[in-house]
């Protein structure tokens, strides 16, 4: 399906996770490399035990394999490793109703205002932080892409940013998956364009992500060690905020960089005024439509599930992949 991701499966607890980047993404894959014991992220019980680094820097060799990596080396494989089994949104939606059906299936929304500022924060702030300023990354290449002023290099502005990209395009760079629609990208927006969350058992919200993944542990009988998401320093970092609360909306990324590296950034500023607001409501309403009403429309869709078989909802919301 064009626009979507490739989903996670794991055999070992047989579920099927759909990754959407900047909703915790790399904290739970994180946590399905531990389910799958993978060494390189290493086992949890030995973290912050016996003296033991947590950080992937123990002198000896056998004690910091077993413990794993961390920080930027960590992010890279929890992207790029090969232990996570990835099936197509197709695949999934072909066999929901034969190899699938006893797979439990789970995928975690955001509001679109904080993901879109998350995706500028992580590529356009802390890229340029982590590799520096002149290094070309492809997220910069969008502020070249833009041609917004006159001899710009790489800098560009939230304000740019938000003008620019299109949750509704599939190709790089106004669409690129970080802030593509969230609907896309989890195939709930069909090919009919109607809702189609009835392929994911759960919807999660990331403001209730704790909560919900409790149902989740006990759901697919998870063991105890493992009952906890492991928040990647992704997640968690960056937050910044300008100290007597200027906003920031207009001030470029290096600029931002800039008042970091000189200590005078700390959590929670303001990226957004009214006209930003508006311009990201209106260009992922139905994100926003979706996420705001999901749970009345789960609570419908439950009982036509009694009603209906499965395949024949693929049939109605996926006619071209028959």
């Amino acid at each position: 399906m064009n626009g979507a991701q490739n989903l996670v499966i794991c055999h070992k607890y047989k579920f099927i996770y759909c990754p959407i980047p900047k909703n915790a993404c790399s904290s739970i894959l994180k946590w399905i490399l531990m389910l799958e014991e993978d060494e390189q992220i290493g086992d949890p019980s030995l973290r912050g035990r016996e003296g033991l680094s947590s950080r992937g820097d123990n002198p000896d060799p056998s004690l910091r394999r077993r413990e794993g990596l961390s920080g930027q080396a960590e992010h890279d494989y929890i992207h790029t490793n090969k232990t996570l089994k990835r099936i197509s949104m197709s695949k999934f939606l072909k066999n929901i109703n034969t190899k699938y059906k006893d797979y439990y299936s789970f995928v975690v929304l955001r509001n679109p205002h904080d993901r879109v500022l998350s995706a500028f924060k992580d590529k356009f702030i802390r890229s340029t932080i982590t590799l520096g300023k002149w290094h070309r990354t492809p997220w910069q290449r969008v502020a070249l892409y833009t041609n917004l002023r006159p001899n710009s290099s790489d800098d560009i502005t939230f304000r740019e940013f938000i003008d620019f990209i299109d949750p509704n395009e599939k190709k790089f760079l106004n669409g690129e998956p970080h802030w593509r629609s969230q609907l896309l990208l989890a195939g709930i927006f069909s090919e009919k364009n109607i809702y189609a969350d009835w392929i994911y058992d759960k919807v999660i919200l990331m403001e209730n992500l704790d909560t919900d993944f409790k149902e989740i542990f006990d759901t697919l009988n998870i063991p105890k060690e493992f009952c906890r998401i492991p928040y990647t320093n992704s997640i968690l970092s960056h937050e910044f905020t300008y100290l007597d609360k200027t906003f920031l909306g207009d001030v470029t990324n290096f600029q931002i960089v800039e008042m970091e590296e000189a200590g005078k950034l700390s959590p929670s500023f303001e990226f957004y005024d009214e006209k930003m607001r508006k311009i990201v409501s209106e260009k992922y309403s139905k994100d926003i439509d979706y996420i705001s009403n999901h749970r009345k429309r789960l609570e419908s869709l439950l009982k036509k599930k009694k009603k209906i078989n499965k395949k024949e909802f693929v049939l109605l919301t996926y006619p071209t992949l028959w």
